[in-house]
């Protein structure tokens, strides 16, 4: 099975659109279109619904999305130990990533790093719930020296550091049909009456907080905190069902069906990114972090 099919696949179903997927890939949404028709050629099974709006999954289509997403996180591991097992010269680190943590600032800093050449760096994809990744509980870390997520995601566990990198305030994604979408900024009395979604997995000390300073404006605003974590397909429920979601600037282009809009929130809401590592993980993690302040310095941050 060809993984680019399946990358193609991962890809449309995440940006439910052949097109947006296209501009991601670099392919033309025909070329996309084609290989996501080989590949259910190849499965036997219709994976992907098409319709005036996009692409979505099927029942066995979301079985295969989370195999697949399994299967091509094996296949990054498997690379990045090749590469270690040859990479003599230099410092290899093995940096975990996932579909939602935006790695734009990263990236930007990275590029700027006096010693970037001095180490071998590897992408290791991961589960969207990186919780479930970095939980020094399950002794997780085996496959990754470094992982880049959210400041509240190590807010429960120990021996474990944080090191960021960037913020991003929250802002209120709005489904194209609200008439909230038309405005340039939303405030807080706008959402009264409202239902505001804040998925609460990785951030349940900020949802909390968060929660109660919203509840103490007495505007009616009720803020629903599920105890599942952004992925594509909280996005498509709050498009299809018309919720509003809790978000942020770097996430506007994750759903076609939803905008984005500042929100005057009465106080600075915001979530750090970053990178997080085992406090036991030296030598060569420890000189890639430092490294990495380098590049800060480079940049002016």
């Amino acid at each position: 099975m060809d993984s680019k099919m399946i990358e193609t696949f991962l890809a449309s179903a995440n940006q439910g659109s052949f097109t947006k997927a296209g501009e991601i890939l670099s392919l033309t949404p025909p070329n996309v279109m084609r290989q996501v028709n080989l590949l259910e050629e190849e499965i036997g099974v219709p994976l992907l619904i098409r319709n005036s709006k996009g692409v979505e999954l099927t029942v066995a289509g979301r079985v295969f999305y989370r195999e697949s997403q399994d299967l091509l996180r094996r296949s990054s591991i498997a690379a990045a130990r090749t590469r270690r097992a040859s990479a003599v010269a230099k410092k290899a680190v093995r940096l975990g990533v996932s579909a939602m943590n935006p790695m734009q600032e990263f990236n930007r800093i990275w590029r700027c790093a006096p010693r970037r050449d001095e180490f071998a760096l590897s992408l290791i994809n991961l589960p969207t719930d990186v919780n479930e990744t970095v939980s020094a509980e399950r002794g997780d870390f085996r496959e990754t020296d470094v992982v880049f997520c959210s400041g509240p995601v190590i807010d429960r566990f120990t021996e474990i550091e944080f090191f960021p990198l960037c913020s991003y305030p929250l802002i209120c994604a709005v489904p194209a049909g609200h008439p909230l979408a038309q405005k340039e900024k939303i405030l807080l009395s706008d959402l009264k009456g409202e239902t505001v979604l804040f998925p609460s997995r990785s951030n349940s000390r900020l949802c909390l907080e968060f929660n109660r300073n919203i509840v103490a404006y007495g505007l009616d605003i009720r803020v629903e905190t599920p105890q599942i974590f952004y992925d594509q397909q909280v996005f498509n429920y709050c498009a299809e069902n018309g919720v509003l979601l809790i978000s942020l600037p770097c996430w506007n282009e994750v759903h076609p069906g939803l905008i984005g809009r500042p929100v005057d929130w009465g106080r600075d809401w915001a979530l750090s990114y970053g990178l997080t590592w085992r406090t036991d993980k030296k030598g060569v993690t420890a000189d890639f972090i430092r490294a990495l302040q380098e590049g800060m310095e480079v940049v002016g941050l």
